[in-house]
């Protein structure tokens, strides 16, 4: 392993997701005529996540219109009543592990979270993975965002390291490769559905890190 001082993750996506919300988006357009190939939907999906901002706190407005163009390019006509049901079936889902505190653990580093969200993250990661985290830097709490340079300047200020004396799992180009490549920051990224065809170290599980680390 190289001299690493920390190991830094991206929440939303890397360590937290809510896949119930591609069980419960085909049920609703299911009921309507619809059948859409999973895999389509998943790549879609991300295509849409990269491309629109997430607010810090997200909202009705905010889902409904993103599930606006998500139907749009799968060919759906995004109606007042399927944008209705989309919502009211999805909103509210838990949020669940993409990996175990065990695996983490097994790291053998100090692990921060680093991520665009509101002040309720440290509760959920807390809820899910119990006291694992030596900091958890949120972008509503420091009033600035990914793929802002200056969340991450602010983010390696605050532990008092260099780019070099961290490495960093994200999923979004956009928001975490790009910018960590750009302050020389040691990066994987994290691309389950093999998304991505650049030329980066890349993982589909958040277990293959801890070897990856100790190549």
């Amino acid at each position: 392993m190289k001299n690493y001082e920390y190991c830094l993750f991206d929440a939303v996506g890397t360590l937290i997701h809510k896949p119930k919300f591609y069980l419960k988006f085909q049920e609703v357009i299911a009921k309507h005529g619809f059948e859409i190939d999973n895999e389509d939907l998943l790549f879609k999906h991300k295509v849409l996540i990269e491309t629109i901002e997430f607010p810090d706190r997200t909202s009705e407005n905010f889902y409904k219109n993103f599930n606006f163009n998500l139907l749009q390019v799968l060919g759906i006509s995004p109606t007042k009543i399927l944008l209705e049901e989309i919502f009211e079936n999805c909103k509210n889902l838990e949020w669940e592990r993409t990996t175990s505190s065990k695996i983490l653990k097994e790291i053998g580093l100090p692990l921060v979270v680093v991520s665009n969200f509101n002040s309720s993250l440290s509760l959920i990661l807390t809820n899910l993975y119990g006291n694992i985290f030596s900091d958890i830097i949120i972008s509503e709490n420091i009033k600035v965002r990914k793929p802002n340079i200056e969340f991450y300047k602010y983010s390696l200020e605050k532990l008092g390291v260099k780019p070099k004396q961290c490495v960093y799992t994200g999923d979004s180009f956009k928001l975490d490769f790009i910018p960590s490549s750009n302050i020389s920051l040691d990066f994987y990224l994290f691309d389950p559905i093999n998304f991505y065809k650049v030329k980066a170290k890349k993982i589909s599980k958040i277990s293959q890190l801890k070897n990856k680390l100790f190549l």
